[in-house]
């Protein structure tokens, strides 16, 4: 991967990779346009692998060459995708920008209007950007937001808490906090599921200090658990602690998120490669039967794992790809 900057803000990348001749010749000579936007799902699975590497050199060029203006990129900044073979006598273009979809309508009054809210939805914002750090900062402040605007308090809420929390510091409550109502009379999951965000959370917890007392960067390639981190906290705000104004709005943009994440992440490169690789060994996939196996599945993809817990507090890039292809 080339990677320069022309024109002022303008960055050329020229990403040199093997496809398949099918692949190639489907862009040089499409069908019809319904095929080539089919087709830019896969080109989206390739890219995406690769951004992580080009929005670090651009924080390489901000923070130490000193690029006041510069700023990390999201796919949909993207405004041209060309595909060339390697003599150079034939090219395509990939359809672009990315074709998305109408949204669910948003359910929120200006009357409603909530920080916490507007905090989940910037974290949304930064993870899309690669700007990481910024993402695990709002997620905790939207939980602590939150946790403000309905004046939540724990029942052990006595002299000895409080000179406790004063000592040991802002963790010691949200801990309490999290342990108060992230229980399953608040919601409508099993206490196998609620483990797994309170564990979650802790860990963003810790992970935000580290950020905020200038102990970490997260590199941008880390992208899994800061997407774990924002749906942990959509799954907190299912508690019935929220008025129901709240809870409708947060669910409308939560489709949002979930529609622009699945066509930012090349799914159905990773599905044809799933699909091979199940076929190859001859296994046969699991499937689901009722709400308790959709529930089991659901929280097991979202708890960050001991190998996340540790990639990412090493800063290192997550390993996305193959040994032969990172760079």
């Amino acid at each position: 991967m080339h990677i320069r900057q022309i024109h002022g803000g303008e960055v050329l990348c020229t990403l040199e990779k093997t496809i398949s001749k099918k692949l190639f010749d489907a862009v040089i000579n499409p069908k019809n346009v319904q095929s080539l936007i089919r087709l830019t799902a896969f080109f989206l699975g390739y890219i995406r692998h690769y951004l992580p590497s080009v929005n670090e050199r651009i924080q390489q060029q901000k923070y130490l060459d000193g690029h006041i203006l510069a700023r990390t990129i999201a796919l949909s900044d993207i405004y041209e995708i060309t595909v060339v073979n390697r003599s150079g006598d034939k090219r395509g273009a990939v359809i672009w920008p990315i074709p998305i979809s109408g949204f669910p309508p948003s359910k929120l009054s200006s009357k409603q209007d909530a920080v916490f809210i507007r905090d989940l939805i910037d974290a949304m914002s930064s993870y899309f950007q690669f700007d990481l750090d910024d993402c695990i900062r709002k997620v905790i402040t939207s939980l602590e937001n939150c946790f403000s605007h309905y004046g939540l308090s724990t029942s052990s809420e006595n002299l000895y808490s409080r000179i406790k929390a004063l000592i040991v510091g802002r963790r010691t409550k949200i801990r309490r906090l999290v342990d108060e109502y992230v229980k399953e009379r608040r919601y409508v999951y099993k206490e196998r599921d609620l483990k797994i965000l309170r564990e979650n959370i802790l860990f963003i917890y810790g992970l935000r200090n580290l950020v905020v007392h200038d102990k970490l960067r997260i590199n941008p390639s880390q992208t899994t658990v800061c997407r774990k981190a924002i749906g942990t906290l959509l799954y907190v705000f299912q508690g019935n602690f929220l008025s129901k104004e709240h809870f409708e709005y947060i669910f409308s943009f939560y489709m949002q998120f979930l529609s622009l994440d699945g066509q930012h992440s090349g799914f159905s490169l990773e599905l044809a490669e799933w699909r091979t690789t199940i076929e190859k060994k001859g296994k046969r996939p699991k499937y689901i039967e009722n709400r308790n196996d959709l529930d089991k599945w659901m929280f097991e993809d979202l708890k960050i794992t001991k190998r996340e817990r540790r990639s990412i507090r090493t800063g290192k890039p997550e390993q996305h790809l193959p040994p032969s292809e990172r760079i």
